[in-house]
């Protein structure tokens, strides 16, 4: 999604949300449109869900962007 587009943060929650899905259940997904960073909060289902998606997609590119992944 581009942040230009009307709806670049709701386009952003789900791509997130589905690609971190794979290693978890996705709870929430609030994406923080001030912060030139790109910052994404995500919450799952269970402390080890989190731990597994972290473990597998800390790291790797998203959208041509690394991802930086740790607990909040």
């Amino acid at each position: 999604a581009e942040e230009t587009s009307p709806n670049w943060v709701s386009e952003i929650q789900e791509d997130v949300a589905s690609e971190w899905s794979n290693y978890g259940k996705v709870v929430r997904v609030v994406v923080d449109p001030y912060n030139s960073k790109g910052l994404v909060y995500l919450k799952f289902g269970s402390h080890s869900e989190a731990q597994n998606a972290i473990s597998h997609l800390n790291g790797r590119k998203f959208a041509g962007k690394e991802i930086s992944a740790d607990f909040v």
